[in-house]
């Protein structure tokens, strides 16, 4: 009697999954998301500062020359430092320009004393002026602040080939 070839059988599962993974990641190395552009990695940084109880984050993912460089710490402590991939940075810096467009609409830089979750969302573009925005995390109604800190921290957790 011949075995059903199920999809939940780990034996076609996993490959599927892995094929998924594989051919939906792959990237052209010369991609580049529009609104930003390869002089973006001459240098430009994306910097989010924020506080989660008692304690002060800071991630940074910045390009030099061609060379982008993430750190990540804790109340002025380092936790990573890594090089970060060109094409998921310019993904990322992309994202977090058009997040602080967004929220420089919204919020107005609010007034922050009284809030438990401040933040700080700093974005530098090759030639452009330094934009900053700060505000408070509960005020973002969308979520758009923390959705761009989880991106940050996965950009530690890809390969840093270009």
């Amino acid at each position: 009697m011949k075995k059903n070839a199920s999809i939940l059988n780990p034996q076609v599962f996993l490959p599927l999954l892995l094929l998924g993974f594989f051919g939906c990641s792959s990237t052209e190395k010369n991609w580049v998301p529009s609104e930003v552009s390869r002089d973006d990695l001459r240098e430009s940084s994306v910097e989010v500062r924020y506080t989660l109880a008692q304690n002060n984050y800071r991630l940074q993912v910045a390009a030099v020359n061609g060379e982008v460089n993430g750190y990540n710490g804790v109340n002025e402590q380092p936790i990573e430092r890594q090089k970060i991939r060109s094409v998921s940075y310019l993904n990322f810096l992309k994202k977090a320009s058009s997040i602080l467009d967004s929220l420089k609409k919204k919020m107005k830089n609010e007034e922050i004393k009284d809030c438990k979750t401040p933040f700080l969302l700093t974005v530098q573009r090759s030639g452009e002026p330094l934009e900053k925005i700060a505000g408070c995390r509960s005020h973002d109604s969308e979520g758009q602040v923390g959705r761009l800190i989880q991106e940050g921290e996965f950009l530690f957790y890809s390969p840093p080939t270009n």
